[in-house]
Parts: C-alpha cells; sequence; structure tokens
C-alpha cells in the first residue's frame, strides 16, 4: 500500500493489529479516536489530535502513552529520513518542507508532551 493511502486510513485499519500487539484494550482500538482519526490528520494537527485522544473516553493516560508509542513508530518507520532531521531541527516553522515540519510538530506535542 501506498504512503498516501496509508496515511488516509483510520487508526484501527491503519494500526490496529499494532496496537493489539502492544497489548492495548480492544476497547480502545474500537475508540472514536481509532475510528475517527488518521495518521495524516495528526500530522495536519498534532495539538488537537492530542487533546482529542486524551479526552476520548474509556482512554486512561498508560493507553494515551502507548498510543503516542504506536503511533510514533509507525511514522518514524513511514519516514526515517524525515523524522531524523524533524528530531535534529525541530523544524516547526511553516517553510519546512512537507512531512518534516508536521514531524516536527507532531514530535514536539505527542513524543516531547509540550502541547499547552
Amino acid at each position: 500500500m501506498n504512503t498516501t493511502a496509508f496515511l488516509d486510513q483510520n487508526l484501527r485499519n491503519a494500526l490496529g493489529a499494532q496496537a493489539q500487539s502492544d497489548h492495548l484494550r480492544p476497547s480502545v482500538i474500537r475508540s472514536e479516536f481509532f475510528q475517527d482519526y488518521s495518521l495524516r490528520r495528526i500530522l495536519e494537527s498534532p495539538q488537537s489530535a492530542w487533546f482529542d485522544l486524551q479526552h476520548t473516553r474509556g482512554v486512561g493516560g498508560k493507553s494515551v502513552d502507548a498510543i503516542a508509542q504506536v503511533v510514533s513508530r509507525e511514522l518514524a518507520a513511514r519516514f526515517p529520513k524525515e523524522w531524523a532531521l524533524a528530531e535534529a531541527d525541530g523544524a516547526t516553522d511553516e517553510g519546512a518542507q512537507w512531512p518534516v515540519g508536521a514531524l516536527a510538530e507532531f514530535i514536539a506535542v505527542w513524543v516531547n508532551k509540550t502541547a499547552p
């Protein structure tokens, strides 16, 4: 499957098997967040996605951290060079080429947990 199609799938379809292997509860994988969000949507608005994840019914703190790890691993695997640049530069300025800028913002919010 090409990257564009993969990014546009909801998380349940894109990451469900991986999330199960990371021992996320089935109810978390069936949650609104997994149904409503795609990796592209997370990259387009990581702060909103982070807020929504933290406020998803039935998803506690440990599950939030586990989901962040699953999503981070997948994005790092899909975009290894861009991920490395985003980590190194923290290139969150609007001039950064996609997906580097989007990944840098994602890393700041989801990995480094600097969301307001």
